[in-house]
């Protein structure tokens, strides 16, 4: 019984590791985004 506990959790840690690095992939995108469209507004400007 504790077992199934212990694997429990263990999936859950996975799962939230995954969907940090994904927020952080999703934050560098935005950060780049940000990035091109400001280089672009010097650019023009």
């Amino acid at each position: 019984h504790k077992l199934i506990v212990l694997d429990n959790v263990r999936q859950t840690d996975l799962s939230f590791l995954q969907a940090a690095k994904q927020r952080r992939q999703l934050l560098g995108l935005s950060v780049g985004i940000l990035g091109v469209a400001l280089k672009i507004e010097v650019v023009d400007g």
